[in-house]
């Protein structure tokens, strides 16, 4: 199986959050081989959480056949594991000249944990060390969850046409030593 590079997630043994220990959280960079894993997790979202993702109501053929294509052709796809599942995803896709748009989905029964927030954090990490210019993020108006996640990112949020665009601006000084980019820490996944 593909050997994804995990993305440095320091903890605290004694924190945890219902349903995730931090500890055992990691975020992985993910291949073609984690195309089962993925769309695993895109099959279980409900409805509402589909359209939500997609834009409209996706039937589970065209879920397959999105996992497929995001495995092989994603710019970026990020993987939140629990132990060996995967609880989270983010996918970015290039669309114009080092702006790259942002997707996430997050295990319905781990919403509003950090996950989401995490998987952008490394994301905006990655992205300023790969030398992408921006991070953009569209979601409907009342996606109260993305809209935090876009907040805490420093993202400016527009409403365009009913639905927010969030744009987060990416610097990285060719000089920053990458041992020195601060990752995903546990404090920041408890929200302390």
């Amino acid at each position: 199986m593909f050997q994804s590079d995990a993305i440095a997630l320091t903890s605290s043994p004694s924190a945890s959050v219902a349903g995730v220990d931090p500890s055992g959280l990691s975020i992985e960079r993910l291949g073609s081989d984690h195309r089962d894993v993925v769309e695993a997790l895109l099959l279980a979202l409900d409805a509402e959480s589909r359209k939500s993702r997609f834009g409209s109501v996706t039937c589970d053929a065209g879920i397959r056949s999105h996992a497929l294509r995001a495995s092989n052709q994603a710019t970026m796809l990020l993987g939140a594991f629990t132990g060996k599942r995967l609880c989270g995803l983010l996918e970015a896709y290039a669309c114009n000249a080092g702006d790259v748009e942002v997707a996430l989905a997050v295990e319905s029964g781990l919403r509003r944990q950090g996950i989401g927030w995490s998987l952008l954090r490394a994301a905006i990490g990655q992205g300023a060390l790969t030398g992408m210019a921006r991070l953009q993020l569209i979601f409907a108006a009342d996606n109260w969850a993305m809209r935090r996640i876009a907040q805490k990112a420093e993202a400016r949020l527009d409403l365009v046409f009913g639905q927010m665009c969030a744009n987060i601006d990416l610097y990285c000084d060719p000089e920053t030593d990458v041992s020195l980019i601060e990752w995903v820490t546990a404090r920041e996944l408890l929200g302390n």
